[in-house]
């Protein structure tokens, strides 16, 4: 069972009288069961936060290796998902790959018509949703890898990942137009222009869906805010000359966070674009800050963890790695936790302080997923590729 928080609030009482209350606060807001880490950072807000219960230590339950057959290279570039105690990824081989969250072993391939590169998988409604480069999106049967429907778009998909909202598929192609698709059927429900290329993923909150647009040919990277339902326009943010959100955003309680070239952070108001905060990290970032509690958590390419107050940019602390740090963070049961390029992944507590690091084969550049008393991490080689799991199973 999931954990609540009882948090105290001031109430007001009969006659007037100012109390104290206590009231249980759901600490998963997006509504997603604790065993699960179905998409890119975990929910359509990409916050990269769950309450599960995480490793203490750096025991590893299991690894699964991808290597390089003939010519397909093992590459995994994406984060993985999981629901249903299964694992899933997509490989430069081709194929989306299941795996028991278990024991690690393989329980089904599917193949594409190209490779799957940045492009991480969304589980929902019993089927895994991911972009290819061979310009399809796929649905394919979580228990049986069979193919429920596919979509083509007019460009690549190298590193937009799905995002499921509201019984639609959201995800941006290299043709520059951001698609909704229909989950069950895979119907374009509508399709907007923004750009030139769209590699960011998109986050979808109260209704809206944030994505970041690409268009180097006229000098202009800017982030979008559009209507979930029809695609309209609601703003849009340019970055400054010489700079580029180089990042997906994430989003929640009002605010939306995106990294820069320009080595900011920013912070923008959901529903009106206004910058609410900037704050320089001292290095550039490819990450999508991960949000947890008073906190939003963002790692940069000097290989530093920043901890920041999220409503003021306030940065509490940093944590230096000692190697570039590409792949966004993750809070699981208030360890902040991610992957660098000398393939150490590290958790660190609330204050900054390490609790545990590991290092695997090969270099970290994807997100983790956390579940069910484990950390899946995704490391690879130029040729072939490892998943390791951390931690230890247990059921809720």
């Amino acid at each position: 069972m999931a954990k609540k928080i009882l948090t105290l609030i001031m109430c007001l009482g009969a006659g007037g009288l100012l109390i104290f209350c206590l009231v249980t606060v759901k600490p998963d807001l997006f509504g997603i069961s604790g065993s699960t880490w179905p998409t890119l950072l975990r929910d359509p807000g990409r916050t990269g936060f769950s309450e599960v219960h995480s490793p203490g230590e750096s025991r590893v339950a299991w690894t699964h290796t991808l290597p390089q057959i003939g010519s397909q290279k093992g590459v995994i570039l994406g984060s993985p998902a999981v629901s249903n105690d299964k694992v899933f990824f997509g490989a430069l081989d081709g194929k989306v790959h299941a795996l028991d969250l278990k024991t690690g072993a393989e329980l089904w391939t599917f193949t594409g018509q190209k490779s799957f590169w940045e492009s991480s998988p969304a589980v929902h409604n019993g089927r895994v949703f991911i972009g290819s480069q061979d310009k399809y999106v796929y649905a394919i049967d979580l228990e049986t890898g069979e193919q429920a429907w596919r979509y083509l778009t007019g460009g690549a998909i190298s590193s937009s990942s799905p995002v499921v909202y509201d019984n639609k598929v959201y995800i941006g192609s290299e043709d520059g137009f951001l698609y909704a698709l229909n989950e069950t059927t895979g119907a374009l429900a509508w399709k907007q222009s923004l750009g030139e290329k769209i590699y960011s993923s998109p986050a979808a909150y109260k209704d809206k869906i944030y994505v970041g647009v690409d268009s180097p040919n006229n000098g202009t990277y800017a982030l979008h805010c559009l209507s979930a339902a029809n695609g309209e326009s609601i703003w849009e943010v340019e970055a400054e000359s010489g700079n580029k959100f180089t990042a997906s955003p994430s989003v929640f309680a009002n605010l939306v966070y995106i990294g820069g070239a320009d080595s900011k952070v920013y912070a923008f108001e959901y529903a009106s674009g206004d910058e609410f905060w900037s704050k320089n990290t001292n290095h550039e970032m490819t990450s999508t800050p991960a949000i947890a509690y008073d906190r939003v958590y963002v790692t940069n390419w000097d290989g530093q963890l920043l901890s920041l107050e999220k409503n003021t940019g306030h940065v509490y602390w940093r944590y230096r790695a000692g190697s570039r740090a590409e792949g966004s963070p993750i809070v699981a049961e208030k360890k902040i936790c991610f992957g660098a390029k000398n393939g150490y992944f590290y958790c660190i507590d609330r204050g900054g302080g390490l609790i545990w690091k590991k290092q695997v084969e090969g270099e970290i550049t994807a997100a983790a997923a956390a579940s069910t008393g484990m950390i899946i991490v995704v490391s690879h080689t130029d040729t072939g590729s490892t998943v390791t799991a951390f931690g230890r199973y247990y059921s809720e």
